[in-house]
């Protein structure tokens, strides 16, 4: 009987790092992967750089987009920035669980320029 339940906790603590696995490839790479046996023997924390680096990359477009975004005359390029940032803070979301506290506080940091920007 405890084999069983062991056993089965076993399975549910499988599933569930599997879930997390698909999620933060889904996340990294914008589409859920086609080969998800890859992923069993992925280690998320092994890739926390990438996703800091994915998320610091966003974070300078989001910031040069601000910029242009305020300094533009034109109607279109201001609302093809606003669409690149709303878009590139959505993926910085999605990597978010995925990072490192040091990347989520510049998260927390480019949040507050959206507040103050009226862009969130």
């Amino acid at each position: 009987m405890f084999n069983f339940i062991r056993k089965r906790k076993e399975e549910e603590r499988k599933e569930k790092e599997r879930k997390e696995r698909v999620a933060w490839a889904t996340a990294y790479f914008g589409k859920p992967p086609k080969n998800l046996d890859k992923l069993d023997n992925l280690d998320i924390k092994k890739y926390t750089p990438w996703t800091d680096e994915r998320i610091y990359r966003y974070l300078v477009i989001i910031t040069e987009s601000l910029n242009i975004i305020l300094k533009t005359k034109n109607e279109d390029t201001r609302n093809n920035r606003i669409q690149l940032v709303k878009d590139r803070y959505a993926d910085i979301l999605a990597l978010k669980p995925f990072a490192s506290e040091k990347a989520n506080e510049e998260v927390l940091r480019i949040e507050d320029l959206l507040r103050k920007t009226g862009m969130l």
